[in-house]
């Protein structure tokens, strides 16, 4: 009787040593799984925020605050700069008000609202866009750029893509004077802006697009453009801290962006930081 006794009493120690034993390295696992979709779910969050900032048109990327503002490309190529002895060509002129020209290679028809970029060099006066020089701002006033020229068509200004036997041909709806040429001969299709906003009241980053170019930058989520942005969605929750900052670009390097978030999740934090170099030659 005693020895049953004494199993027992072993057994039962034995079995509360096993399974404390077993439960720290099953809470364990659990903790290094939760650590690890954090990890996953940050990194998949500034990834995606890193190809958008990619995609922008150069000279394009705002930050403020707790909001990074940019014009993603939709659409790219070249224009024709330069007569050929081919029949039917049409070059870009930038010396007075144009509406069509030939495209170098093939263009798919540009989405109703769309509009055209060329050499947007980004141009700031106190932290303000200047006027026929940058796609925020409004269209030149000066004899420099010329007097209602800009670097993007203005809104509302369809755009058709007509292709023959000798190639595809940009039309736009009325005529219009660009305010440089670039260098390269390219051109962008854009259609509105894109934001990402960190709101760490309700922890979250949320992605809004599609809204109409603004001169300031918005940096309120809940007030118009962003509010009413045909494309709203949450990127990341559980936010608990976030930092975005911009060093522009020069002739010697480009631009960096950097983000930080932080996200919390049951007692876990993981905090990231990524930085995105930017090219800004137009």
């Amino acid at each position: 009787m005693i020895e049953l006794v004494v199993v027992i009493t072993l057994m039962s120690t034995v079995g509360v040593l096993v399974s404390l034993i077993v439960s720290s390295q099953m809470l364990g696992y659990v903790d290094i799984a939760r650590r690890a979709a954090l990890v996953d779910r940050a990194e998949t969050s500034v990834r995606r925020m890193a190809r958008d900032i990619r995609n922008a048109i150069p000279n394009s990327i705002r930050v403020t605050g707790d909001y990074i503002e940019l014009v993603p490309i939709q659409d790219a190529g070249r224009y024709r700069a330069l007569n050929s002895t081919a029949v039917n060509t049409d070059i870009l002129d930038f010396t007075q008000k144009d509406n069509r020209f030939q495209v170098l290679g093939s263009l798919s028809s540009p989405a109703s609202g769309s509009q055209l970029v060329i050499y947007n060099i980004g141009l700031v006066n106190s932290s303000t866009p200047v006027a026929g020089s940058n796609v925020y701002a409004a269209a030149s006033s000066s004899t420099f750029p010329p007097s209602g020229s800009h670097v993007i068509s203005p809104a509302g200004t369809s755009l058709t893509v007509v292709s023959d036997a000798s190639g595809d041909f940009l039309t736009l709806g009325s005529t219009f004077q660009f305010a440089f040429a670039s260098p390269a001969s390219r051109f962008f299709v854009v259609k509105g802006a894109l934001t990402y906003g960190c709101n760490l009241t309700d922890g979250t980053i949320t992605r809004y697009s599609g809204y109409s170019l603004q001169t300031s930058q918005p940096s309120n989520g809940a007030a118009s453009p962003l509010s009413s942005a045909p494309s709203k969605a949450t990127l990341i929750d559980n936010v608990t801290a976030c930092s975005f900052g911009y060093s522009n670009g020069s002739a010697q390097r480009s631009g960096l962006l950097t983000i930080q978030i932080r996200i919390a999740d049951k007692g876990e934090t993981v905090e990231l930081m990524h930085q995105v170099h930017v090219n800004n030659a137009p």
